[in-house]
């Protein structure tokens, strides 16, 4: 039934699927929490007190900024849901689990690579920050490129590319 021995990748999918989907109908219908407040007030507060705060905040975070940008787009687009508003979290997790399955598999073999993604997306910590509207998993999922890209400086030593991507990834 299945060509090339792909267990590995449907077991890590597989519970990656069900665990966002878990996520989804355990923790998404809740209403926002406090922490979840800030992230919907950058959202939606008028462009001018936007940037005046990112300009005055004494340690501008680039990741953080950027997160509130793509949820501003975001709450345009979508509009005031709680449920919609967790979206990008969700996916940002299942984005990170995606990339840990990747530096597994260069670290180790495919079946380590699985089971240290089935183990990191049934963890019950990352049910709850992939549901919370906060930059965690966005945080999260960049410390994870930005690992598997300087996997790839490393091995290689010549790539150009992979040094300048690793750099924007630590930058963010």
């Amino acid at each position: 039934i299945l060509r090339g021995n792909r267990w590995p990748e449907l077991i890590a999918g597989g519970c990656t699927l069900v665990s966002v989907l878990v996520a989804y109908v355990a923790f998404s219908h809740r209403a926002l929490s406090l922490d979840e407040s800030f992230t919907l007030l950058f959202a939606t507060m008028p462009w001018a007190s936007f940037t005046s705060h990112i300009q005055h905040t004494h340690t501008p975070d680039v990741a953080l900024t950027a997160y509130y940008l793509l949820m501003r787009a975001w709450h345009a687009f979508t509009g005031p849901s709680a449920v919609a508003f967790r979206v990008p979290s969700m996916i940002f997790g299942s984005c990170a689990a995606i990339v840990l399955y990747y530096i597994a598999r260069r670290l180790f073999d495919r079946w380590v690579a699985a089971i240290a993604t089935s183990v990191f997306v049934c963890n019950a910590m990352w049910l709850v920050f992939a549901t919370n509207a906060r930059a965690y998993t966005l945080v999260l999922f960049l410390a994870l490129v930005s690992t598997l890209l300087f996997l790839e400086v490393v091995s290689t030593r010549s790539s150009v590319v992979a040094a300048l991507a690793y750099s924007a990834a630590v930058g963010l």
